[in-house]
């Protein structure tokens, strides 16, 4: 009989990641032929595939670091492009709720009018900002992961070298440190586009309360929306 905890924490796993590829995957293809028949996608669909394209590698990352292998140094490689992969695909999300934002909500900051009206030029930058960023962490988070604990923390100038539990602790807290920032930053990023979208329908629903004429108002505006 096979063991249930080989079950659980290996075949089930692997069975949802190829389930993520495969549909990720789809939503790649359906976005690469509506591109190719119309030669340009929306600004929310182009991050959709890309976020798509990322989540379909990731997916593949994780099937394959339950592999065995015999090197020692390809988990590593693998835990590496797992974490870029992984903060790629936070990056997307938190970018695709910054453009439905600039797209729904009302708010008469200049910043915001000027996103609004060139989301679609910014975005290619903004794409370009997310998987850089991504690699920076990446790339950083491997470097630490790879050098001895006592090294890394001379190198920064830390004093503390007559104990080695202090040390290891600070490398740890270190490590640890410049882990949960890749993926703090663009939760904060989702939060902040989710509470400005959030205040502005709820100020909208409110001036719908005190205005015969919000309906209609609402209905126009939804469907400018929906043409664009």
């Amino acid at each position: 009989m096979m063991d249930v905890y080989f079950i659980f924490g290996t075949i089930i796993p692997i069975i949802l990641y190829l389930l993520g590829m495969i549909v990720n995957g789809f939503i790649v293809v359906t976005y690469l032929l509506e591109w190719k028949s119309k030669k340009s996608l929306k600004p929310t669909d182009t991050v959709l595939m890309c976020l798509g394209v990322t989540r379909m590698f990731f997916n593949l990352v994780s099937t394959l670091s339950f592999l065995p292998y015999k090197s020692p140094e390809k988990p590593k490689v693998f835990r590496a492009i797992w974490n870029y992969f992984n903060w790629s695909g936070l990056w997307f999300i938190s970018l695709l709720s910054v453009i439905y934002c600039t797209k729904i909500a009302n708010y008469n900051n200049r910043v915001f009018i000027y996103m609004k009206l060139n989301i679609s030029t910014l975005l290619k930058w903004l794409i370009l900002g997310n998987v850089l960023t991504s690699l920076v962490f990446s790339v950083l988070l491997k470097i630490l992961g790879e050098a001895p604990p006592q090294y890394w923390i001379n190198s920064i100038g830390n004093s503390m070298k007559n104990s080695t539990d202090n040390n290891i602790n600070s490398y740890v807290f270190i490590y640890l440190f410049i882990y949960h920032l890749g993926s703090s930053l663009p939760f904060i990023m989702f939060c902040v586009s989710a509470l400005l979208l959030i205040c502005s329908l709820w100020s909208h629903t409110q001036q719908i309360k005190s205005s015969g004429t919000g309906l209609e108002n609402s209905h126009l505006k939804y469907t400018c929306y929906k043409e664009d």
